[in-house]
This record gives structure tokens, C-alpha cells and sequence, in this order.
């Protein structure tokens, strides 16, 4: 159906005809025409020429809006609903171009200069960098994977980039370009972290590289200048991060080893250059002190280098017949690395009768004149006579040797305990006894005087075979 309308343009007459969408109106005779004359057909190709050129990478744009052409005659008597027609999207009749538009699905699209739907595409706007897939939804909340690297966009479509990012109780990282940091180190705040080769930030855990060992904390962050503990040892990174391995370390006055474990050596032996050190409980070198290393009695030196008891004869290459107890001194100071001139100690020990021949003898000198004389050489040396052979064992054990008087492999009426010895060492109730009274050190069983303590230069000898000798007479050293 049609209305008729009459309208008047300066002096001419217009009849318009407005034309429901649902009918074909016929044009007829009377009709009357408008007095603009028709136009040509360059003009109308002209007029109907809208398009603007495309960008010469066609899959990136950036977020300029253009305004959509003013619609035709048949726009406006023909509106489109909001939405996608045939690739195109509409608002208010009119199809958005160079935008993006928010769909009734939830998505979000972008639409080129002719109001299509651009796809797998790379978006830039307000300095964010969004990217519309294949299907043209924009990738939120979203991993990108090309080039061989990893992106993110986030909730808002923007791609992530400088930002960390959590997710599945680890931590990844996204560089100034967007990409995802695999199997590299990040440097920031002072310190270092490593994001492997799956893109997650390295947490507790240990990284090796070139021939070293690291450590990257809890919170991510490499130990570096900082002590690590676990297993029950102790390990050191160093401040480069690298673990110290095979490496003395100097802090507080004292000195630590560290293993080819890493590992701290804590109460363990140490050897090298031809000597033993030892390491104590808090890892610290040992120096100036004792120690027991079972079954041995050690003193540690100003350097560390330890020393254990050294065996002298009293028979060369000085003879002194009664000289047991000097020689026995000299094997009770060698713990501390103390050497005197035995000669002159022969001749000089508080003794009663002939030390080289034996003459007037009249009995060993008395302990704690020993003692006292032994205060010219070390004055740490202590009389502790009248100590249990359990006493003993305690003093032994805490690297302390201990000279005592008992009986010589040339006594025969056992009347008085006139001879010195050394017990150096303990173990399982059995004692590590020196005896001056043989030639060499390689001298064993029965090689002295035959009797029952004739046990040889070193020998290992029972609680019980040392206590029917011991008669309360004893001097250590500290």
C-alpha cells in the first residue's frame, strides 16, 4: 500500500511515496517526478564508493573508530536488528566499523572498515596488545601459543607483559614482548630467580649449571652469601650462588671445610698435605685443643694439624734404665707436639737413685713431684691420682692420655707399682697402653722381661688387665 505525500520545494512539486517493507509498489504513469534530473552512472558509482584503503598488514590494526556511512533510503525504511548479518555487525541499524563490538554470546569481536569480523588477529589500543582468534572471540583469560613462545591475555584482552603471573601453586613470569620467560633468569630487587623450562619459577629447589650447584629459596629468590641447611648437614652458596664445594670458609675467627658434597664437615677428620684435621661439632676447625677419634687421643695445634701420642724408649738411644717415667713424660707431651731434651730431664727428674745404671734406686718418683717437674715443659699437666680406672676411661675419652704407674715386664715381686706408662686410647672397655720399656716400637708380646705384663711398645689390653697394675698414681695433660 501506498501514501501519498505532497510536499513543495521552491517552485516545484514532489510526490514522495513511502513503501511498506512487505509489498512491491509498481511505479505508474501518474506519478509525479521530482525536478532533479537522474544522475549518471560515474556519479552514482562515485557516491556509492565508501571504502578506505586496508592497512598492508592486514592482521593488525589499532583502535581507531570510523563513523558508518549515512544510510540509503532503504536503510531507513528497512532498519537491521542489532547483531550479526552475513559477517557484518549492526547497531542501530547501522553496521559498526573499525570497533569492537560486545556480543549478546559474552565475546568480544573486532570489525574492519567494512564492518566485518576480523579473525586471528592482533589488536593495539591504549598501548595494550589484544589479539582476536580464529573463531574472532577475543582471547581472554586465555593462553597464546606461536613462534615457539607463550602469552597470556588477561581478563580485560590485554596481553600480560611485565607481569607475573600464579596459577596451579607456581609462579610464571611475562616479558616486556608478552613471552612467557622459559629457561631463563630474571634479575630484579637485588637478587635472581630462574623460571625452568615449563615457564615456572623455580621455588625451593636446586638448579646445576656449569659444573655448579644452586639454590632457589621459597620465595624463588637464589642464596647467595647464604648458609642452607638439611639432612642434617650444612652447605654454603656462596656470592655468586654457586655451592661451595671442596672449599675452606673464613668467617667469626674460625675456619669451616665444606665437602665435594658441599657438605659441611661437622665432627669429621680432614686430611691433606700430609696431615689430620679435625672439625667440630659446629663445623669449626679444631686448634688448640683436644679430641678422641676413636680409638685415638688427638690434640689439634694452632694450625689444626693434629697430633696424636708418639712413642719413646727408655732404652734408646738413651740408656736409662729407671728412666721410665721421663720417657713416658716425653710420650705424654708429644701429644701437645712438646719435645724436651730427655738427656737433660734424665738427669734432672726428682728421682731417688740412678737413672742410667739402676744404682740406689730406691722407687719411681713420686707423682706429683712428676707432675710439678713436668710444669718446666707444659703447665697444663695435672695430677688426678687417686681417679677410678672408670675415671680414667672418661678423661681418655675426652682426648686426654693418661700416664699411671703399674708394673714392668721385669718385675718379679710386684711390691710397688714402680713403673710408668701411657694409655692413649679406649675402646669396648679395652685399653690402647704405650710401654717405654722395649727398643722399638715394633717390639710385641713377650719381647721384654717375660712376665704377664710383658704386652709389648703398643697393645691393646683389658679393663681388667690394667686395673690389677693400677695403683692410684696418674697425671694428665690439658
Amino acid at each position: 500500500m501506498a501514501i501519498a505525500l505532497l510536499t513543495f520545494t521552491g517552485a516545484t512539486l514532489v510526490t514522495s511515496n513511502i513503501v511498506k517493507a512487505d509489498t512491491n509498489p509498481v511505479t505508474t504513469d501518474s506519478q509525479v517526478k521530482t525536478a532533479r534530473p537522474s544522475s549518471t552512472a560515474a556519479e552514482r558509482e562515485q557516491a556509492n564508493d565508501v571504502s578506505e584503503p586496508l592497512s598492508e598488514n592486514k592482521n593488525f590494526t589499532t583502535g581507531e573508530t570510523s563513523t558508518a556511512d549515512t544510510p540509503s533510503s532503504s536503510e531507513e525504511t528497512n532498519p537491521v536488528s542489532d547483531g550479526w548479518h552475513d559477517g557484518v555487525y549492526y547497531r542501530n541499524g547501522e553496521a559498526v566499523k573499525n570497533s569492537t563490538v560486545d556480543d549478546a554470546d559474552g565475546s568480544t569481536y573486532l570489525t574492519d572498515e567494512n564492518g566485518q569480523m576480523v579473525k586471528d588477529h592482533f589488536y593495539s589500543q591504549d598501548g595494550k596488545m589484544h589479539y582476536f582468534g580464529t573463531d574472532g572471540r577475543e582471547y581472554k583469560d586465555k593462553f597464546y601459543f606461536n613462534w615457539g613462545k607463550t602469552y597470556y591475555f588477561g581478563l580485560d584482552g590485554a596481553r600480560w607483559d611485565d607481569k607475573f603471573y600464579q596459577n596451579w601453586g607456581k609462579t610464571f613470569y611475562f616479558g616486556d614482548d608478552g613471552a612467557r620467560w622459559d629457561n631463563r633468569f630474571y634479575f630484579n630487587w637485588g637478587k635472581a630467580y630462574y623460571f625452568g623450562n615449563d615457564g615456572a619459577r623455580w621455588d625451593d629447589k636446586f638448579y646445576s649449571n656449569w659444573g655448579k650447584v644452586y639454590y632457589f629459596g621459597d620465595d624463588g629468590a637464589r642464596w647467595d652469601d647464604k648458609f642452607y641447611q638439611n639432612w642434617g648437614r650444612t652447605y654454603y652458596f656462596g656470592d655468586d650462588g654457586a655451592r661451595w664445594d671442596n672449599r675452606f670458609y673464613f668467617n667469626w675467627g674460625k675456619t669451616y671445610y665444606f665437602g665435594s658434597d658441599g657438605g659441611r664437615l661437622d665432627n669429621r677428620l680432614y686430611q691433606n698435605w700430609g696431615h689430620s684435621y679435625w672439625f667440630t661439632g659446629d663445623g669449626s676447625l679444631l686448634t688448640n685443643g683436644y679430641v678422641f677419634i676413636q680409638p685415638y687421643d688427638y690434640y689439634a695445634t694452632s694450625d689444626g694439624v693434629l697430633h696424636t701420642p708418639q712413642w719413646f724408649s727408655q732404652f734408646t738411644p738413651i740408656f736409662a734404665t729407671e728412666g721410665c717415667s721421663v720417657a713416658s713424660s716425653a710420650i705424654l707431651l708429644s701429644t701437645k707436639n712438646i719435645y724436651f731434651n730427655m738427656m737433660e730431664a734424665y738427669r734432672n727428674v726428682p728421682q731417688y737413685g740412678g737413672v742410667f745404671s739402676g744404682r740406689n734406686f730406691r722407687g719411681i718418683v713420686p707423682i706429683n713431684d712428676l707432675a710439678n717437674f713436668l710444669h718446666r715443659y707444659d703447665p697444663t699437666v695435672k695430677n688426678i691420682s687417686g681417679s677410678s680406672l672408670s675415671d680414667i676411661a672418661s678423661i681418655v675419652a675426652q682426648g686426654h692420655p693418661v700416664l699411671y704407674y703399674g708394673y714392668s715386664s721385669y718385675e718379679r715381686t710386684f711390691a710397688r707399682h714402680d713403673h710408668a706408662k701411657v694409655i692413649i686410647g679406649e675402646q669396648n672397655g679395652n685399653f690402647l697402653v704405650l710401654d717405654p720399656c722395649y727398643n722399638h716400637p715394633w717390639d710385641g708380646p713377650y719381647t721384654g722381661g717375660g712376665n704377664y705384663y710383658d704386652t709389648g711398645a703398643y697393645a691393646w689390653r683389658s679393663w681388667g688387665s690394667v686395673a690389677s697394675e693400677y695403683g692410684g698414681s696418674a697425671i694428665t695433660i690439658y
